[in-house]
């Protein structure tokens, strides 16, 4: 055996033990069964009404008001739901929905519950994460993995899948390979930039996320976080970066559907992405959100596709772990219009 193969095979062996000794972490419930959709993707604009419907009444179940007011909320945001026009982007649909529920029941975070449990959980594994890219010969690809996998935390949106969620992320992480691989692309880019942009996505996520801000040079980056709750997604308020690790510039945006005003306290996440030279995205929503506002040279996703649909984007099964160079993927229609 070479030396090199010995180290490849050392590696190797260390990520399968790292594999297999998740920790037991308490809070976060388990649930059998996978809900996802069968072999062949549904066609649009069909394809998110029952993932969307769904959620609706996870966020209704998860509030402790009156049935009165979960069912004139859930009511309210389907007869929305009916009135959206088919090309919108799901995310863009989805946080209207949200809102309408919330507003009805006057639970502004009914999620919150579920960040703390994701976040503490991802902070207890992330020692042994840390220790695994100091191992390997070259962090960068480690980093990469870690971020794309952590994305697999997105099915902690049903509460009853966060310890199935986090278990998947964990086990994506240690041993996992990207199925679309343009980290060097993105090496190259974030050679190049003097501010990138890091868009976040789930909490929880969020912590693994920083094996990559610290190779990217924490002192470029601009970690851009939600002001308002949107259900397990991190929040910038919420945020403490790993004690020794340098932290990044932390930017507070609101991107509110039509018809919303953008809260007071909150950038624009227009003006956040136009000073960027290079923009990160994590997570599924952000391919259509960003569609005509970030150069598609600029940008590159990290994410596990939670969905077909989303996964046929890329060319990939769903949940597999993408790091994707915007420029190389099929064009994207911008966001159009809210409402027929």
């Amino acid at each position: 055996m070479t030396a090199d193969a010995g180290k490849h095979h050392k590696n190797n062996s260390r990520r399968r033990s790292l594999a297999s000794e998740m920790p037991v972490i308490s809070g976060l419930p388990d649930a059998s069964g996978d809900r996802s959709f069968g072999a062949s993707a549904m066609s649009e604009p069909f394809a998110c009404l029952p993932c969307l419907s769904r959620q609706l009444s996870v966020t209704a179940q998860l509030s402790d008001a009156g049935k009165e007011k979960r069912h004139a909320g859930v009511a309210e945001a389907l007869m929305h739901l009916a009135m959206t026009e088919p090309a919108t982007p799901p995310a863009v649909v989805s946080e209207d929905l949200q809102r309408t529920v919330m507003r009805h029941t006057g639970d502004a975070d009914p999620y919150a519950g579920v960040r703390r449990r994701l976040s503490a959980a991802a902070r207890a594994l992330l020692p042994a994460l840390l220790r695994l890219q100091q191992e390997a010969g070259d962090p960068w690809p480690v980093a990469i993995r870690v971020a794309a996998a952590g994305n697999l935390l997105e099915q902690a949106r049903d509460p009853e899948q966060a310890g199935a969620a986090m278990e998947a992320a964990w086990q994506a992480a240690v041993r996992g390979r990207l199925a679309l691989d343009h980290s060097d692309a993105l090496r190259q880019a974030a050679e190049r930039a003097r501010r990138i942009v890091f868009l976040a996505d789930n909490a929880g996520e969020i912590v693994w996320d920083s094996l990559l801000i610290t190779q990217l040079d924490a002192s470029r980056v601009t970690l851009a976080a939600r002001r308002l709750p949107y259900l397990h997604d991190a929040l910038a308020e919420e945020l403490d970066f790993p004690e020794g690790l340098a932290a990044p510039k932390v930017a507070v945006f609101d991107d509110p559907p039509p018809g919303y005003a953008r809260d007071g306290d909150a950038g624009s996440l227009d003006q956040l992405l136009a000073g960027a030279d290079l923009v990160i995205a994590k997570g599924s929503e952000w391919p259509e959100r960003l569609a005509g506002r970030v150069p598609p040279e600029a940008c590159f996703y990290l994410l596990a596709p939670a969905c077909h649909r989303i996964a046929a984007c890329f060319g990939v099964p769903p949940k597999a772990l993408v790091a994707a160079h915007a420029v190389a993927l099929p064009a994207i229609r911008p966001s159009v219009s809210f409402f027929i």
